[in-house]
């Protein structure tokens, strides 16, 4: 861009004058503009009705970690790493309120019916109008579920369309979890504090970045 103060390759770079890298007015990220929301399991059966955002999140963690094995050889001192497997894990906080609790609202859009027909220690919840899932036994939870984090920057998000209405957000990025499972679940209640909070954790098979 014209008039760009930052530094384009590393050979234009002096501190005195020049800056890294600078973030423009509203370009910028937040947790206002991160949405989560339940899908089917897989990402090639999304559709527009079938995911649903999930309100009241408090707290959206993700972490990735991948194996590295470090190789040594006989007769120097040099070293080389190999990689290896992939492992990865979610959690979600969230304020409870008399709606979907945090791990039905998860299988929303799963596919499987709610499992009538078993007996109660394998049901997630009392009925299929229950909306406290809490039964992490439960054979709902066998089967996986798909999760869909999108980030916006504020770019954008106030401009004057000239019919009275204001511009859509622009979409910095978003990635598809296939196949999630939930693997711990808790419920914290403090005499001290006003809200009862959820908590879910989960790890997914392939994640499916999206434009």
């Amino acid at each position: 861009m014209a008039g760009d103060n930052t530094v384009p390759s590393l050979g234009g770079w002096d501190f005195n004058e020049r800056i890294i890298s600078q973030m423009r007015a509203r370009k910028f990220a937040s947790a206002k503009t991160f949405l989560v929301a339940a899908g089917p399991v897989r990402f090639q059966d999304v559709t527009a009705d079938n995911v649903s955002p999930i309100g009241l999140v408090q707290q959206v963690g993700a972490q990735q970690q991948r194996q590295l094995f470090r190789l040594f050889e006989v007769g120097s001192n040099e070293n080389y790493l190999a990689a290896g497997r992939h492992n990865n894990r979610l959690t979600l906080s969230r304020i409870m309120y008399h709606g979907a609790s945090l791990m039905h609202a998860l299988y929303k859009n799963s596919g499987r019916a709610f499992p009538d027909d078993l007996p109660a220690h394998a049901r997630p919840g009392f009925d299929g109008d229950s909306v406290l899932w809490w039964n992490l036994q439960s054979v709902q939870f066998d089967e996986p579920t798909g999760l869909y984090l999108r980030l916006d920057s504020f770019e954008d998000a106030d401009q004057d369309m000239g019919d009275g209405s204001l511009a859509d957000s622009a979409t910095i990025g978003g990635v598809y979890l296939e196949e999630c499972h939930i693997d711990s679940h808790q419920v914290n209640v403090d005499a001290n504090q006003v809200l009862v909070a959820e908590n879910v954790g989960l790890q997914w098979a392939q994640m499916v970045p999206m434009e």
